[in-house]
């Protein structure tokens, strides 16, 4: 299995910040030694908004990664995406 590193966003945003694009360059460089693999990209939010924003949200995160995969050079036919919205948040409230 490889592992990516998260590309996590500010909050209620959508397009990446420094440390995302950073992280996606980190991606684009382990894509290259994998070859070909094909890879899912998963977008993911917290429990605010509707599941309706939520999913539309996480797919916006997803797409923005494999924008910035695909301008670095990862070709688009090796990247598909996915939302899971609030569904499968990636941390979990404190309470």
């Amino acid at each position: 299995a490889v592992y990516f590193p998260d590309v996590n966003f500010d909050f209620d945003k959508r397009s990446l910040n420094e440390l995302g694009k950073a992280r996606t360059r980190t991606i684009s460089q382990l894509l290259d030694k994998q070859g070909g693999l094909k890879v899912v990209l998963q977008g993911h939010t917290d429990f605010y908004g509707s599941d309706e924003y939520n999913m539309k949200l996480g797919m916006d995160r997803a797409e923005a990664v494999r924008k910035e995969l695909v301008s670095i050079g990862i070709p688009a036919e090796r990247l598909s995406t996915v939302s899971f919205g609030e569904s499968q948040p990636l941390f979990q409230e404190k309470e």
